[in-house]
């Protein structure tokens, strides 16, 4: 490219799937200021040289760039949007500098060989949601100026230990990574080799994707924890856990594709989230507390092995989705299998609700 060249436009480069290598001037200091995806789907691209004037990658600039195997981040970049280099499948070491205060959700995600970052992240601090999702990233030193990680931002990485330096917004305790507060379980080292956690007393929530594709079986809550979050034990071997009545949210697919076969929801508790169960083909029991208002989609899909659903409100909870179809509370259940229990005198009442299903 011509030296003289100060910007390159969005979508400059998307696609171009011969190109190998590129080289770009250190007079240009905008690469996709609007759309981004300046590099998108160059499946061929295997280096990249990035000028000293840049002070953001762009949002989706690298996107799915699965040949890219190194990138080397200039000085005075302070953004990686996001997106950035999601989907880079052989990506195996990027050098990010101290200039760098901000990694946007899903940077770095399903980049399966990351294994290396280099330079100093001390003064990122936000890492986005599912930033560094699906990685194999083996060690993390948690940077001195973080404040927040999104949720998922490391789930399904290869992380066993992590190290907190001078950061004082979180803390160890046992297998997880808090805020210092206690007020969250910010995420959970996926490659550990504990089966049962204890969650520290004082938590008052677990984090989004917290112990999503971990070996733990075994949870123990604290009567402090008022939020579970969404895929906080999704894809998990999970055999038990107590709930207490504290609980008023359970997210989205929080308790998916686990192995619990017997579920007591909390009194506290006023809507139970779509997929919340989905896929937890060892479940045969679920009681639901007296004040569930209200269920969305697919809470039991698939749950093959419901027999029984125990409600104990005198109102009957609502269904978001009528029709018998994929979305559908009990799609994949096998029809008549599922025995309905309410309290006395409302059974029409739950007939009414329950009984297309």
């Amino acid at each position: 490219l011509p030296e003289g060249l100060e910007s390159i436009g969005d979508y400059a480069f998307y696609g171009c799937r011969s190109l190998t290598s590129i080289d770009i001037p250190d007079n240009v200091t905008e690469l996709g200021p609007s759309a981004g995806s300046v590099f998108g789907t160059c499946y061929a691209l295997e280096s990249i040289k990035l000028p000293k004037g840049l002070t953001y990658i762009c949002k989706s600039a690298f996107y799915n760039c699965k040949n890219l195997k190194s990138v080397v981040i200039p000085e005075n970049v302070t953004e990686i949007r996001r997106v950035a280099f999601n989907r880079c499948g052989s990506l195996e070491s990027v050098t990010i500098p101290e200039s760098v205060t901000s990694i946007g959700d899903g940077a770095f995600g399903d980049c399966k060989s990351l294994a290396t970052i280099n330079g100093s992240m001390n003064n990122v601090a936000t890492i986005g949601e599912e930033a560094f999702f699906n990685t194999a990233i083996t060690e993390f030193a948690i940077p001195d100026k973080l404040e927040s990680i999104g949720t998922r931002a490391f789930t399904g990485s290869q992380i066993s230990k992590v190290t907190i330096g001078d950061n004082k917004n979180f803390k160890i305790y046992g297998e997880g990574v808090y805020a210092a507060d206690l007020s969250m379980l910010v995420f959970f080292l996926p490659k550990s080799t504990a089966t049962e956690v204890t969650v520290q007393d004082g938590c008052k929530g677990i984090y989004g994707g917290a112990f999503q594709l971990t070996g733990v079986k075994k949870v123990v809550l604290p009567e402090s924890v008022i939020a579970i979050d969404e895929f906080a034990f999704c894809q998990t071997p999970l055999e038990s856990i107590n709930l207490s009545d504290n609980i008023v949210l359970i997210g989205e697919q929080a308790f998916a594709s686990t192995k619990l076969t017997s579920v007591k929801l909390p009194q506290g508790l006023r809507h139970i989230a779509d997929a919340t169960f989905a896929g937890c083909t060892d479940l045969t029991s679920v009681t639901v507390g007296s004040n569930v208002l209200d269920m969305g989609i697919r809470q039991f899909y698939q749950a093959t092995a419901l027999k029984e659903i125990h409600f104990t409100g005198s109102k009957v909870p609502t269904v978001g989705y009528w029709e018998y179809t994929s979305e559908s509370p009990f799609y994949g259940v096998p029809d008549k299998q599922v025995t309905v229990y309410c309290p006395k005198g409302l059974a029409d009442s739950y007939k009414s609700e329950y009984g297309s299903f």
